[in-house]
């Protein structure tokens, strides 16, 4: 069984619509997994089940490993050429490949290909084991170039945090870098703090065919610093940042678009990114990313955009979040949207400039102390902003959630539920807008300790899919309506 891998491509063949790297991983390990087969307990009455899916499906990182071989009543009608594929379906299964390497020479092989494929350093151990790896084994020359996806994460207890936990992380793109030569997706978590490595920056340039970084927990001494990292990727097309803080008044928020400008470097180049992540950023840095994004025109070709929960007072980064929108929504077809909530409503103007979307995601809070008539308004306030005649697929998490003084339950009774006017929001859906959508799904989940949507009836799952089939019935008679409802109270 021989090993190939696809060379590294030096252009996109096709327009980029997720990281062929980790997308296939993470589908792999999606909550919504194919239930695995149950297998009778044999005639010595052992549990098949236990010996090879051990703590089930959802516990599969902790899979026990098999304690003895298939009988042969099992083992001989398997086909030779069905063998040759098994470690094939295995590819993401970490533990089981360290078995299967054991087999025989083809499936050592094989299983090297697959573990190299998908690197994850957890700590300096895995750090200087690899660094050994790359220095001293003849192997790693073959291996190496066939990773695709590197994760390197530190401490999470940023009060533990030291440099030493750290630098050895920051030298990754020096040691690593060309040895990589196939990476395609590279993950920093916890490793970007001051005082920087002196090669972090300057060897980052070395990873010529990463698409896809994913920045999060991250701390940076000036907005260039970052830019500096997205301009060292010439091929970057998907940016995910997460929880990023910015340090010193180097470089702060109000600093005018044509100083942030100024700044760039003459060798950076303007990446052309396709996706773009963004989720629990401080204020001043995303206000800086937002004036970078419109001076610069570096979204001009994002098609996907998740806007994340905020990392301080919504009055702080509304302005940012409006210019981010108002900037890429033309070109937008995938929107996720953790919806701001202010003292006049929801933040849903700037949606009017995303009039290509195709696939809406939104995430909006309803305080259940306002009962039904809440969840009417919410719902209408949110489905009259949008302007995309496209739209296909459109999804809306709605939160019940409220105060911590709040009272136990809502003063409203069930029954006002029959008095609520219902023309505006079904005049809303039923307008020619909404004709090319195939799928809408409402999942409504009511918070830990949220007070009750009535205060004289407990409303079940069914009775919420019921009364949101009743508000959203044009919408339920085409067919293309779905309601779920989670209650942990």
């Amino acid at each position: 069984m021989h090993a190939s891998e696809p060379s590294p491509s030096t252009a996109l063949d096709k327009p980029y619509t997720s990281c062929s790297a980790c997308t296939p991983f993470q589908d792999a390990h999606a909550s919504r997994m194919r239930p695995l087969r149950h297998f009778a307990p044999g005639p010595d009455g052992v549990d098949w089940n236990d010996c090879y899916w051990g703590y089930g499906e959802y516990y599969r990182p902790r899979r026990r490993t098999v304690v003895r071989p298939l009988p042969w009543s099992i083992a001989s009608r398997i086909p030779l050429e069905l063998t040759d594929h098994i470690i094939s379906f295995l590819r993401w299964e970490t533990k089981d490949l360290y078995n299967c390497a054991l087999v025989c020479r083809a499936w050592y092989r094989r299983s090297q290909v697959f573990l190299y494929g998908r690197i994850v350093i957890d700590g300096p151990k895995d750090y200087n084991a690899l660094k050994r790896f790359a220095r001293s084994s003849p192997r790693s020359g073959y291996y190496l170039p066939l990773t695709r996806t590197m994760s390197i994460q530190c401490s999470h207890f940023p009060l533990d945090r030291k440099p030493s936990q750290y630098v050895h992380a920051q030298t990754i793109p020096l040691v690593f870098g060309g040895s990589v030569r196939g990476l395609k997706c590279l993950m920093l978590s916890n490793v970007l703090y001051p005082p920087y490595h002196n090669t972090f920056f300057t060897f980052m340039s070395r990873f010529t065919e990463v698409v896809h970084l994913r920045l999060g927990y991250f701390t940076i001494c000036s907005f260039g610093d970052l830019r500096r990292i997205i301009c060292s990727l010439p091929k970057l097309c998907e940016l995910q940042l997460l929880k990023g803080k910015l340090t010193g008044t180097g470089t702060g928020a109000g600093v005018p678009h044509n100083v942030i400008v100024a700044g760039a470097e003459d060798g950076d180049v303007t990446p052309h990114l396709c996706k773009l992540h963004l989720q629990l950023m401080e204020p001043r840095l995303l206000s800086l990313l937002a004036s970078w994004i419109t001076s610069m025109n570096v979204c001009k070709h994002v098609t996907t955009l998740v806007l994340g929960d905020t990392d301080s007072d919504v009055s702080e980064s509304r302005p940012s979040v409006d210019t981010i929108l108002q900037a890429i929504g033309p070109s937008l077809t995938a929107l996720t949207y953790v919806v701001l909530s202010t003292e006049e409503g929801y933040f849903l103007g700037p949606l009017a400039s995303c009039t290509g979307l195709l696939k809406v995601k939104l995430s909006i809070c309803v305080d259940p102390i306002e009962s039904w008539r809440g969840i009417v308004a919410a719902l209408h306030e949110t489905f009259s902003q949008l302007f995309s005649a496209q739209i296909r697929t459109l999804e809306l998490e709605l939160s019940l959630d409220s105060p911590q003084d709040s009272p136990d339950t809502s003063p409203h009774s069930h029954n006002e539920f029959a008095g609520i006017d219902m023309v505006q929001i079904h005049e809303s859906i039923t307008r020619s807008l909404f004709d090319s959508l195939r799928d809408v799904r409402i999942d409504i989940m009511r918070s830990a300790g949220a007070p009750a949507l009535t205060s004289d009836a407990f409303l079940t799952a069914t009775e919420m899919d019921h009364h949101v089939r009743l508000i959203l019935q044009p919408w339920d008679k085409r067919g293309i309506l779905g309601v779920t409802y989670e209650d942990p109270n």
